[in-house]
């Protein structure tokens, strides 16, 4: 019998891709590091309580969309993501959520603000309105420098984000520090992000920028923010990524059908 965490009424969904989504979890928790081999599908049967043709179609969709890879003879493993010389690739959406799973996140605040203009047109919610806005670094494997985050989303999920609070309405990052916080939001929404906007375009450090990303002031900077949306087209989350220009590049891929 499969496990309760599989036999919600609400979630309609097959068994297969609700595995697959709490495999992704685990590897964006950083249970299932990097480079790490995941379970065999007999032991992934014997702790879900599902068949193997589910556990199968489970990590074929990881695989599909690049989170694990299989080597003959040796199991499936998390992929690494590696840096090549010439810099991170960021491409499509799968993409864009495999970096921030294999980077490494940590969340350093999290606040209750009113929106801003600007904020607020992406969250298509009325400027003032309360949101929580969440800091954190991101560490790049290989890469003495880090990546800067800003996040924002609406105050029904912020608030129901677990996180410590201490003084005033600042609250330090402590049960998610090292989580997914889109998997978070997802996972208190009930709903998926099926689709990302992204926006790249580049700034200068300033000086807190600059000493929160250990580089210099006025440092080229390639800034990416993106707007998550779900299946119904609502936009719950708003981020901003910092990288280093010098590590930092930027791919598309334009196929025709």
């Amino acid at each position: 019998m499969a496990k309760k965490i599989f036999n919600n009424p609400e979630d309609a969904s097959p068994l297969y891709h609700k595995l697959a989504q709490t495999l992704r979890e685990r590897i964006s928790t950083g249970e299932y590091p990097p480079g790490s081999k995941i379970p065999t599908e007999p032991k992934l049967c014997e702790e879900f309580g599902l068949s193997r043709i589910t556990v199968r179609q489970a990590v074929e969709i990881l695989e599909t969309k690049g989170f694990v890879e299989r080597q003959q003879g040796r199991g499936t493993f998390v992929r690494t993501w590696e840096s090549s010389g010439k810099g991170w690739t960021i491409g499509q959406t799968e993409g864009i959520a495999y970096f921030n799973n294999a980077t490494r996140l940590e969340l350093t605040s999290k606040r209750k603000i009113k929106a801003s203009k600007r904020i607020a047109d992406d969250l298509e919610i009325r400027p003032g309105d309360a949101i929580y806005a969440f800091k954190g670094i991101r560490d790049i494997a290989n890469e003495k420098s880090r990546g800067l985050f800003r996040g924002f989303t609406v105050e029904a999920i912020g608030r129901k984000i677990s996180i410590k609070p201490t003084e005033g309405q600042i609250f330090e990052a402590e049960k998610i520090s090292h989580r997914s916080l889109y998997l978070e939001i997802e996972k208190i929404s009930r709903e998926r992000f099926t689709s990302i906007k992204q926006f790249i375009y580049a700034v200068q450090a300033d000086e807190k920028t600059a000493e929160a990303m250990g580089v210099q002031p006025g440092s080229s900077l390639l800034a990416a923010k993106r707007i998550f949306r779900t299946e119904a087209e609502t936009p719950l989350l708003v981020t901003f990524n910092y990288f280093p220009g010098e590590i930092a590049q930027t791919v598309s891929v334009i196929e025709r059908r």
